[in-house]
Order: structure tokens, then C-alpha cells, then sequence
């Protein structure tokens, strides 16, 4: 498994360019491979969905940016940012998540992983982010680029990104491991400083990333997002164990 792909490529830019369908913010079902798995955000999140054309074409960027790499199993946002932004209403998102299982199979179908106990699985990735993994930026612009041009059917200004791409591994517990990044989203004419926080499980015997992004904007926001992060994982893992 490539570890660096557990990153949502392409999920760093959701900020700039978006909009999307609000939906009830109880438990959800999600496909992951062949199974279902319930998931849950805050009350104040919205999962984005299917019935309208903006939401289709948004999920399709961030599949295309993921392809090779991650099934892209689904995603939120701010319920009420969502509702401006399907009013037409410009705005950046400020907050948002996106859920992922690593698979190098096109079209994406994430495959189950076999002879590992959660606890072995979270054991072995905490290693390998403790030793230190490294997130090819330029790539990682790249990808997402090319597949909001192919998305919306012309060349767009290309997305470029600033910092170090080496996640810092925050901590493991008996459900999930989390690791945070920060980096500097460029866009067009603006510049924007993104905090994701990874929360990386095994739920039915799937790897399944929980990654939570929000505009930087203090030195908590890492603590903040860690919390976010451990809500949604610790709810994933009991809700489907």
C-alpha cells in the first residue's frame, strides 16, 4: 500500500473551487469496495451527493485526482456554506472533509486488506509515518490540475502548492493513527495556508482515511482538526464494528 496516496489528492483545493448539495448530517452509508460502511460528521457538516449536476462534476475532479491512488468514498462540508454555494453564491470553503480507500484499480474499487487485525494495521502505518513519508507536492498540483481541466472541459489556471509535503505523525490509538500537514494553497490570484489532519483505520477489514481539512488560521487549528478527526474515526470504528 502507498501510504502517501492516503492524503486526498486534490482535497487541498477544495477551498477554491467549489460547490455542492447540503444533506442530512445523521449517518451516512458509503460504499467501499464490495461493503457499506456508516459514517458520521458533525452536526454542522453536510455530505455531498449525486442528484445535481455541480455535485457530480465536483465529485468526478476529486475521483479523476485520486485515480491509480484512492477510491474517493465520499465527502463534506459546512452545511451552510454548501447551501450559499448551491444558491450561486461565490464563496471559499473555509472547512471540510474527505473520505478515501486507497486502491490502484481503474475504475476505482478499493480491495479489502487481508491478514491484519486493526490493531497490527494501525501499528504497521504508525511506523511507516514515524519514519517518514513523503508527499510529492508538484505531483500532487499536477494531478488535480489536469483533472479540474478535464472536469469542467476547458484549461484552468493551474493549482500550485507550497511547503513541506511530510506529514507529522500526531499520535495512534486502539481505533485509528492521525497525522497532520500544512500547506500553502495557490490558486488563480490567491493564496491560501490549508491544515488537513489524517485519521487513517480498518474498518471491515478496509483501509479507509478520514481527511480533514480547514483554512489555517491560528496555532490550534491542528488541535482542533486532531479532535474532528478522532470523532469521525472513533465513530466509523463502533458504528461498523
Amino acid at each position: 500500500m502507498k501510504l502517501q496516496s492516503l492524503f486526498a489528492i486534490g482535497s487541498l483545493f477544495l477551498a477554491l473551487v467549489s460547490a455542492a448539495q447540503p444533506a442530512a448530517a445523521t449517518g451516512q452509508l458509503f460504499s467501499v469496495g464490495n461493503t457499506d460502511i456508516t459514517v458520521k460528521a458533525r452536526n454542522e457538516f453536510c455530505a455531498f451527493g449525486n442528484e445535481h449536476d455541480f455535485d457530480q462534476k465536483w465529485l468526478n475532479w476529486q475521483a479523476k485526482s485520486n485515480e491509480g491512488q484512492n477510491q474517493l468514498v465520499g465527502a463534506y462540508a459546512l452545511c451552510d456554506e454548501l447551501a450559499q454555494l448551491r444558491a450561486g453564491t461565490p464563496l471559499n470553503m473555509s472547512r471540510w472533509i474527505i473520505l478515501l480507500a486507497p486502491t490502484s484499480t481503474i475504475p476505482a474499487k478499493a480491495q479489502p486488506v487481508v491478514g491484519y487485525t486493526r490493531a497490527e494495521f494501525i501499528e504497521g502505518v504508525s511506523k511507516e509515518f514515524e519514519s517518514g513519508i513523503d508527499l510529492d507536492v508538484d505531483e500532487v498540483a499536477r494531478r488535480s490540475s489536469e483533472a479540474l481541466s478535464e472536469t469542467v472541459g476547458e484549461k484552468t489556471d493551474p493549482i500550485k502548492l507550497g511547503g513541506v509535503g511530510r506529514p507529522e505523525l500526531l499520535g495512534k490509538t486502539d481505533r485509528g493513527m492521525y497525522a497532520a500537514l500544512v500547506l500553502e494553497v495557490k490558486a488563480a490570484d490567491r493564496v491560501q495556508k490549508v491544515a488537513g489532519v489524517i485519521g487513517i483505520t480498518l474498518v471491515k477489514q478496509h483501509a479507509v482515511s478520514i481527511n480533514v481539512f480547514r483554512n489555517y488560521d491560528e496555532p490550534d487549528t491542528i488541535n482542533q482538526l486532531l479532535l474532528q478527526a478522532k470523532d469521525m474515526v472513533d465513530y466509523v470504528v463502533l458504528a461498523n464494528d
